[in-house]
């Protein structure tokens, strides 16, 4: 008795869902891992048996969260996560929100909606329909099926976090990609069938707060956070404003992150041309090398010389073109024009980060 009186004291919210969900029919749709799964999670001192039995449960509803993780880091993970249940058109989170927890599809499905500036204000909070989700909330992006993990993409290296950027709604347990009922155990199905019971309508999520995915789980998604920074990066150029995002998509998958120290070559005049160097921080000179020579007028009475400022190396002239830095181009021209050779050279004039795209 006292050990739950505890657990009411310290988390009346969770308990209160656990009543609801052991006091109706919806624990006839839960399975035994689940209720357990719950119990453990809302302890606030969990044993080295509690972990275990966490981790192991895990493993099960979703074996990619935990999938490569060193021990102690499944450890911390099961040590400080927690379970909550959302009903049908609950949302878990909103667009402009501040995040604060990364989460993973236990049971049930969850939709991504996006709103653009056109969408600013809400049609009616209590339209649940599809419609309605989209008027409210708008363009529908994606839906996230049972034992699938998002929430990633706002959190930054340096702890300067980006707000949502779309909203989270539940769809209990309904697959609104195909109008189908989701099952996270078989016996479910069954117990629809016998007798007669409607399809539970929530979903249940885990939720592992920001301090703990930015230690255990941050490093795993570099790729993915990668390609954000470099989408961010490619919308805040002149070049790609009038772009389509799924292109600005396809571009940051070709894009390679290099660095380049003070007076090295980043591209040779002469060199085979299959990149565009897209400059991050730092600045590049461009140089174009001519031969030395004197031009003469066509006019047989007169003479000329073309002289241009550079330096001299052997029998050459480097002449400094241009000086770029952060968001400016080199090599565009030589794509542009089909060149398959770099008509000038580049060298970084400071230490340099560049994105070459091929």
């Amino acid at each position: 008795q006292l050990k739950y009186y505890l657990l009411c004291l310290c988390y009346p919210t969770v308990v209160i869902r656990l009543i609801m969900l052991w006091s109706t029919s919806e624990e006839l749709m839960m399975d035994e891992d689940m209720k357990q799964l719950f119990e453990l999670t809302s302890k606030q001192k969990k044993n080295e048996d509690d972990v275990d039995a966490i981790i192991s449960i895990l493993q099960e509803k979703s074996p990619l969260l935990l999938d490569g993780l060193s021990i102690s880091s499944q450890h911390r993970i099961a040590q400080n996560c927690h379970l909550t249940m959302y009903y049908k058109d609950d949302i878990v989170f909103q667009q402009g929100e501040e995040p604060h927890s990364y989460y993973t599809v236990i049971y049930g499905t969850v939709s991504i909606y996006a709103k653009s500036d056109k969408h600013s204000t809400y049609y009616d909070v209590n339209d649940t329909t599809i419609d309605g989700r989209i008027k409210n909330y708008g363009q529908y992006l994606t839906q996230i099926m049972t034992g699938t993990s998002f929430g990633e993409l706002s959190f930054n290296e340096d702890c300067k976090h980006s707000k949502r950027n779309a909203t989270v709604i539940s769809n209990g347990c309904q697959d609104l990609n195909n109008v189908q009922i989701i099952s996270g155990a078989h016996e479910y199905d069954d117990i629809n069938v016998q007798e007669k019971i409607p399809p539970p309508n929530f979903s249940i999520i885990l939720m592992i707060s920001e301090e703990v995915y930015m230690a255990e789980l941050y490093k795993r998604h570099e790729f993915k956070h990668q390609t954000k920074n470099k989408i961010s990066f490619l919308e805040q150029s002149i070049l790609f404003q009038n772009f389509a995002y799924d292109d600005i998509v396809k571009i940051s998958y070709s894009m390679k992150k290099k660095v380049f120290s003070e007076g090295s070559i980043i591209s040779a005049q002469g060199q085979r041309s299959d990149f565009v160097v897209v400059v991050q921080k730092g600045t590049i000179l461009i140089n174009q090398k001519m031969m030395k020579s004197t031009k003469r007028s066509t006019n047989s009475n007169s003479a000329s010389t073309t002289t241009f400022a550079g330096k001299d190396i052997g029998n050459e002239l480097v002449v400094e073109i241009a000086k770029i830095g952060s968001h400016d181009f080199f090599g565009l021209v030589e794509a542009v024009t089909n060149s398959k050779k770099m008509k000038r050279e580049a060298v970084a004039s400071t230490d340099v980060e560049a994105y070459l795209i091929q």
